[in-house]
């Protein structure tokens, strides 16, 4: 099972990744200071699609939403077949 902090490591991989495409993602990364990386990535699947992921979707980018990070492996362990079943789901839209 992959570790919180792994995780949050991932996360700021992507944040960087954001970056060298000219999007910040600074409210993802206060989240994860405020509730961690796992309660971060299950709050933004299960909210209404944040500006981040339409921002993502208009750069075709969606690569980098974490949707798309919570499907791969071996992130997709620690999150319930109704989270991944909805970031699939938004990410299809």
């Amino acid at each position: 099972m992959p570790t919180e902090a792994a995780f949050a490591e991932e996360l700021r991989d992507i944040y960087r990744r954001c970056e060298r495409i000219g999007y910040r993602p600074t409210g993802m990364l206060q989240m994860i200071g405020e509730h961690g990386a796992i309660e971060t990535a299950r709050r933004l699947i299960t909210a209404p699609p944040s500006q981040g992921f339409h921002r993502l979707a208009l750069l075709n980018r969606l690569d980098l939403a974490i949707e798309s990070v919570a499907l791969r492996e071996p992130w997709c362990a620690l999150f319930t077949g109704q989270e991944l079943t909805k970031a699939k789901r938004r990410l299809l839209r």
